[in-house]
């Protein structure tokens, strides 16, 4: 039996929690399509479950930074490796998808952008992946996402500190700064992307502390079972809950720390039983970041139409993800084309020069 949280396990979370992502997107807020359980639709209900991705998302990103930096770094060497290549990948898909925006749906993209000197900013905002800050979320609505990870990487020496000095403490002073997205501020964004470094802080402990295999050994000490289905009953009656809170409310966000928490050990526990899909998630999983920055081009913005006269449920999910994944091949193209990569090492190069690179 492998004890280990491995890179197969993050894949495959991370499959998981981009469908779940487009799934949001795609039904939240929109009643009435697919079967119906009670008064709601079950794409309803698995769309509001769905806000657990972005939960999802940090806690594995604080996990996998966390092993990944295990040797002793200075603060400019961890920035060299990490925050420098997150920020030029996203970079990159910024002008890409704008380039691709402005050949193939010209006409949307202005509209989406505006003209004059706000869609100048917007463009400026989006580029800089600081928007969120004040209270913008980017020419793409995803691209939010990227302020609150650049900051928490800005932080990671902090927080890496804090969880193994402090341990436990340092994850309960996360969580009650995590109430701060209660203080009303509408274009100044910093309490909220605050209120998100709970997730994150809490994947640097889980990494830290070993605590997937403390309970995975628990598990299988004995009555392996009895606690199997226990864990089960708990996922369940988490999922169920779940879509009772709204997706975007204070209650519901912070359910899903737990709600990520409650998955991230259901997958780890129950990973050697699942017999089906484990490639599929896995390669979404490792094509997760691209599909989570041009996703919403597809379900939102240019090809909402079209994907909304489809009216099943399935085929509509089926049909984001292939066309995310296009775009995300598009990408590839482009990368190989204009040799991005080793134009990137170049600049990276030049920039750390004192330090070794990844």
């Amino acid at each position: 039996m492998n004890d280990k949280f491995t890179l197969e396990h993050t894949h495959y979370c991370k499959g998981i929690a981009i469908i779940l992502m487009i799934t949001h997107h795609l039904f939240w807020n929109r009643p009435g399509i697919g079967m119906f359980i009670g008064d709601m639709a079950i794409s309803q209900r698995v769309g509001i479950i769905g806000k657990v991705c972005v939960s999802l998302y940090l806690m594995l990103s604080g996990l996998g930074l966390y092993k990944s930096t295990n040797k002793i770094y200075s603060k400019k060497e961890f920035w060299c490796k990490k925050l420098y290549k997150l920020y030029m990948n996203y970079f990159f898909i910024v002008w890409t998808s704008i380039l691709i925006s402005l050949i193939f749906f010209r006409k949307q993209y202005l509209e989406l952008i505006g003209c004059g000197v706000m869609g100048t900013l917007k463009v400026v905002l989006s580029f800089t992946g600081l928007q969120y800050f004040v209270g913008y979320q980017g020419i793409n609505g995803a691209w939010w996402f990227m302020t609150v990870i650049i900051a928490f990487y800005i932080a990671f020496p902090l927080i890496k500190w804090g969880v193994e000095k402090y341990k436990e403490k340092f994850l309960v002073l996360f969580f009650i700064i995590s109430f701060t997205d209660m203080i009303p501020l509408e274009r100044i964004r910093i309490f909220t992307i605050l209120s998100w470094g709970f997730p994150f802080v809490l994947g640097v402990y889980i990494a830290y502390s070993n605590i997937l295999c403390d309970i995975k050994n628990y598990i299988y000490s004995k009555n392996t079972l009895l606690k199997k289905i226990m864990l089960l009953i708990i996922l369940l009656f988490s999922l169920i809950l779940r879509q009772e809170l709204s997706p975007q409310g204070i209650a519901g966000i912070k359910f899903d720390y737990y709600l990520a928490f409650i998955c991230v050990i259901s997958i780890y526990i129950f990973y050697e039983k699942i017999l089906i899909g484990k490639k599929i998630f896995c390669f979404l999983g490792k094509k997760s970041m691209d599909i989570y920055y041009v996703h919403m081009f597809i379900t939102t913005y240019y090809l909402s139409e079209l994907i909304n006269k489809i009216n099943n449920t399935f085929i509509m999910i089926i049909a984001s993800i292939l066309l995310s994944l296009v775009w995300s091949y598009g990408l590839d193209i482009i990368r190989k084309i204009i040799g991005w990569n080793n134009f990137n090492l170049r600049i990276k190069s030049i920039i750390f020069r004192d330090y070794k690179t990844e």
